[in-house]
């Protein structure tokens, strides 16, 4: 039996296991979204939580942009990144039940979630399915998530951050991963 379901972005690798740490004990740890997401979704909020049946919580968070020279924030109600999920098994079902109705009803509602063919409804709508279960949460920091799971993009950058010994090892343990990305020259620096 699984305690806790972890759910990453397909570009991702884990880099150290999920035990023993006090904070998966709490049902649902989170990453906050970024700035792009955060302001392509301002003036939105009301509209998207009314489609989706649900009361627009009161509590704001902040959301700064950390990667640029400026110093920007701003505060939406909580929006939490869909590329790391860790839930609780016994709220598992019941969220990704939710959030997938919330995700259809935003779409039918053919609200503009952002200016890019609603990339981020799915984001969206996990985070209203979030309010609408009310599951407890905890917004773990991008260092915290950075130090479990590696999100490199594209394949270049696990050798240009220094990654190629964690690539490696998870070919090792699941070969037919090598098998596959062997015939894509993208990957070719691993072999």
């Amino acid at each position: 039996k699984t305690d806790k379901f972890v759910f990453v972005d397909t570009d991702s690798m884990f880099c150290s296991p999920f035990c023993g740490d006090d904070r998966f004990s709490i049902p649902l740890n989170v990453r906050i979204v970024g700035m792009r997401g955060a302001l392509n979704s301002l003036g939105k909020w009301e509209m998207l939580y009314s489609a989706s049946g649900v009361r627009m919580p009161n509590i704001r968070i902040k959301v700064t942009e950390t990667y640029t020279a400026q110093s920007d924030e701003v505060y939406i109600p909580p929006y939490f990144n869909s590329g790391f999920i860790a839930i609780h098994s016994i709220f598992a079902n019941q969220l990704s039940h939710c959030w997938l109705g919330i995700y259809k009803n935003i779409i039918d509602s053919n609200i503009a979630v952002d200016n890019e063919c609603n990339y981020f409804a799915e984001q969206t709508s996990l985070s209203i399915a979030i309010q609408k279960l009310y599951i407890p949460y905890e917004i773990m920091s991008e260092p915290e998530i950075d130090s479990l799971v590696f999100h490199y993009y594209v394949a270049s950058n696990i050798k240009k951050w220094g990654k190629k010994s964690l690539a490696l090892s998870l070919i090792k343990e699941f070969p037919q991963i090598g098998k596959i990305l062997r015939q894509n020259k993208n990957w070719a620096f691993l072999f």
